[in-house]
């Protein structure tokens, strides 16, 4: 994490690559940025790119729901960086979050995970806003009958309920250093 520009500044000239940014990773010689080609990385390293999608019609659906869901977020960490967040939550929920909450929803219906029988990454993703979303309105999740079955589904995987369960489990604070927002 970096505390100051001017560290990042440093750190940054020393990157072998023509798009330096963070987050960023380095395997060796390889210097890796922007997120969405680091997760693909990391997959294809694990021989896990069954994570994407098992089917033509299952990498469709998370590149979909990545798109959708990342619209979502990124209302909830605007909101987050407004200096005058609490004046604007309630607006902010109930006219783009809720609505899009809906829509959501009634596309899951009779779905185990995010994009149908599987995990897929969209639906490590997307649990982290979800999160936040709780943070901010308790009810904004619980509303949404076919969501909160996706996410029990998500928080009972045993590999995960371990996780969760564990002391590596980072939960408690999940809002982002820079959120103006201390819930």
């Amino acid at each position: 994490i970096y505390e100051d520009a001017a560290t990042w500044a440093a750190d940054k000239a020393k990157l072998n690559t023509p798009f330096p940014n963070i987050p960023y990773l380095i395997d060796g010689e390889k210097v890796i940025t922007e997120t969405g080609a680091m997760k693909q990385y990391i997959l294809q390293k694990a021989n896990r790119l069954d994570i994407l999608g098992r089917t033509d019609e299952e990498r469709v659906e998370e590149r979909l729901l990545t798109g959708y869901i990342d619209d979502t977020a990124r209302d909830i960490l605007f909101l987050l960086h407004t200096p005058t967040w609490e004046a604007a939550k309630e607006k902010v929920i109930n006219e783009k979050t809720i609505p899009r909450l809906k829509k959501l929803d009634d596309r899951l219906a009779g779905r185990k995970h995010l994009t149908g029988d599987n995990v897929t990454l969209i639906d490590f993703g997307s649990y982290t806003i979800f999160q936040i979303l709780k943070k901010l309105d308790p009810t904004a999740i619980s509303r949404h009958a076919n969501l909160t079955n996706v996410i029990n589904n998500y928080e009972n995987i045993p590999e995960l309920k371990a996780y969760f369960a564990s002391e590596r489990f980072l939960g408690g604070n999940i809002m982002p250093p820079s959120s103006v927002a201390k819930i």
